[in-house]
């Protein structure tokens, strides 16, 4: 424990400290409080009753808490189990009274949904705190722990933060004896706003632990220079912390703007990790969006009771006139694309000129290929066929690398060309698909 020298003058507030200070800021504020702060690596280092508040700053022990000291605590991990004990130490594992209960942290729910506890008194201004310094770091899925009382049930609990089911995450526990235990989980960061927030609230609720400000003076007998800067500072603070809370919100918003941006990213990056009904559900999600009519043909024989012929069939509204019709099968593989579903396309549209009296107009072929591969380096689809690839030009084919596809969704997304000009794109080509080249790109054609 580090001492104060006994030529020293113990000054309020009585603070104890449990556990390393490895934090130069935290220390030059502890420092600032006086030279009523002591240090130790554990409470009953010292005489407990000589102090009105302990920081523990996450040591991992559940300690003994024998006198009745404000307690501020910051977990060191995210494990389960007592965070504190209270009563004298030669009650261990004695519970069930006021003078022996335990304070500890059960695991929460993996997949529980947050709530941000709203201030139930004006001084407890900490709604802003937590979403900056503690609801960041809780995802969903996640192990976390909440905080729970044993031994006693004349406690209220203060939560400010809290899962579906009601437990505290983070919290402030009020027992009758003036005792209070603030609880924080281990994902909080930026203690040292906490302390001046605990220490603010002490001020207020606990005023004769701390010295007088200017002691014998009220406003009546300060200057109104001294009044003026002091409320000077005042004011600058608050303005300081509110445009910190609103920065913090913004970051939130930004956030969640960025994790809903990455949740449609992952769903338009089937194109290239997805095979079966997934990626054939994404192909014609693609397709409508460029201006296609698409029939699932699956969906079609379940409802006629008859055998499908090909995965989808795709019209346009005004392209290609009323008579264009394209039949499309689509694949992934996590190896290169496979030439014998071109003979499976063909005799699709061998049926469908049976029943028809016409051929299709069009026969595509969309295949992710090499889906386990980054797709910069997927080679070319069919590049080891190109006697197949080119009778099935012949034929109006054209095999569509989903890659391809994916970039060209995204030109469209953003505004680069139009539905028509995407959809155009496709039905203008035949053998292998490039990319358009327009002028508002810089990229030229890719295959």
């Amino acid at each position: 424990m580090y001492r104060v020298p006994a030529s020293v003058e113990r000054t309020k507030p009585h603070v104890l400290v449990i556990g390393q200070v490895d934090d130069e800021a935290l220390r030059d504020y502890l420092g600032s409080l006086g030279s009523g702060v002591g240090y130790a690596e554990a409470p009953n280092e010292v005489r407990q009753r000589d102090f009105d508040f302990i920081i523990d700053l996450g040591t991992g022990w559940d300690h003994w808490l024998e006198g009745n000291a404000t307690v501020l605590r910051f977990e060191c991990d995210p494990s389960s189990g007592p965070v504190a004990r209270i009563g004298r130490n030669e009650d261990l594992g004695i519970y069930g009274s006021p003078d022996r209960y335990r304070i500890y942290r059960a695991d929460g729910q993996r997949a529980s949904a947050f709530s941000l506890m709203d201030n139930s008194d004006d001084r407890l201004d900490y709604k802003g705190l937590v979403e900056g310094t503690v609801l960041p770091n809780i995802h969903r899925g996640e192990e976390y722990t909440t905080i729970r009382v044993d031994g006693r049930t004349d406690h209220s609990v203060v939560p400010m933060l809290a899962e579906e089911d009601g437990n505290a995450l983070a919290a402030i526990i009020n027992f009758p004896e003036h005792r209070s235990y603030w609880s924080l989980p281990y994902e909080t960061v930026d203690r040292l706003r906490w302390m001046k927030f605990f220490f603010k609230i002490m001020k207020t609720t606990r005023p004769e632990a701390f010295p007088a400000d200017q002691v014998g003076l009220t406003d009546d007998w300060r200057t109104a220079a001294e009044i003026a800067a002091a409320q000077a500072v005042n004011i600058h603070q608050a303005e300081t912390e509110a445009i910190m809370v609103e920065r913090e919100r913004e970051r939130l918003r930004l956030e969640d703007q960025r994790s809903a941006a990455t949740a449609a990213a992952e769903e338009e990056r089937l194109l290239l990790t997805a095979h079966g009904d997934p990626l054939t559900d994404r192909v014609a999600k693609v397709l409508r969006k460029f201006g296609f009519d698409v029939e699932d043909r699956d969906t079609y024989a379940a409802e006629t009771q008859s055998s499908k012929k090909e995965d989808l069939r795709i019209t346009h509204p005004t392209l290609g006139g009323p008579n264009w019709v394209c039949l499309a099968e689509v694949k992934g593989f996590t190896r290169g694309a496979k030439a014998n579903v071109i003979q499976q396309i063909q005799k699709a549209a061998g049926i469908f000129e049976g029943v028809n009296g016409n051929p299709p107009s069009a026969l595509w072929y969309v295949v992710n290929h090499h889906r386990n591969d980054p797709a910069q380096t997927r080679p070319k689809a069919l590049k080891s066929n190109p006697d197949e690839l080119a009778l099935f030009a012949a034929d109006n084919g054209l095999v569509v690398d989903t890659k391809w596809l994916f970039q060209l969704e995204k030109r469209c997304e953003g505004q680069v060309i139009t539905p028509i000009e995407a959809a155009q794109a496709l039905m203008d080509q035949t053998g292998r698909s490039t990319l358009p080249v327009t002028t508002d790109d810089p990229h030229t054609a890719q295959t």
